[in-house]
């Protein structure tokens, strides 16, 4: 499963960017929770982002 995803983001560079922007946006919106939110926050941001590959 990870070898799938690890192809899909080296083949397309504009969803890894995708992933990572919305990892980050995840992280933000986030901080007020402690510890691990920012954490859960980029896990659903990249996600979210990853599901919406073929949207876009």
């Amino acid at each position: 499963m990870f070898d799938k995803v690890r192809g899909e983001i080296n083949s397309d560079p504009k969803l890894g960017r995708k992933m990572a922007i919305y990892g980050g946006i995840g992280a933000l919106i986030a901080i007020p929770l402690p510890i691990v939110g920012p954490v859960i926050g980029a896990v659903i941001g990249t996600s979210i982002a990853y599901a919406r590959r073929t949207k876009s």
